[in-house]
């Protein structure tokens, strides 16, 4: 019970920032994808899905992808960051809230069809983990170069 109180917790917490504009750095508009890719390609050289299998996979990332942009706001500030660089912060929306339920659901339905044991609570706590994994990284980079910087 006390693990389902805590994913509801951290689902609020997800939720709540999908709404409000929030501070992007550059370094983190590389280093997701780039995990994201480097991950989808050491899953399918380990456990090769057949051609159906990854054609269905790309098509419908490809389309929530862009389906999840359509709600994404930007807002570049005229106050420049320590670097001399325009601060740059994003809106998703909830088009990326409802890309990623289905991106979740879609991973769950490809397990279960491929004959594996899923635990959706472990799941999901694992979603959110990596989640707010990218969210500490994220935050130390920017406390290790706010430091650098004012050295």
């Amino acid at each position: 019970m006390s693990q389902i109180i805590l994913l509801i917790a951290a689902l609020f917490f997800f939720t709540r920032h999908v709404f409000r504009f929030e501070r992007i750095s550059r370094l983190t508009l590389v280093i997701i994808p780039a995990y994201t890719l480097v991950t989808g390609i050491l899953l399918v050289s380990h456990k090769r899905p057949t051609f159906l299998a990854l054609a269905v996979t790309i098509l419908i990332g490809a389309i929530l992808g862009w389906f999840q942009t359509t709600g994404l706001k930007i807002h570049v500030s005229q106050k420049p960051d320590v670097n001399g660089l325009p601060i740059i912060e994003i809106r998703h929306g909830w088009q990326y809230l409802v890309g990623w339920i289905v991106i979740f659901i879609y991973g769950l339905g490809f397990a279960l069809l491929s004959g594996w044991h899923v635990d959706v609570l472990s799941e999901l706590s694992e979603e959110i983990e990596k989640i707010f994994s990218y969210g500490r990284t994220f935050l130390k980079h920017m406390e290790h170069h706010d430091h650098v910087s004012h050295s």
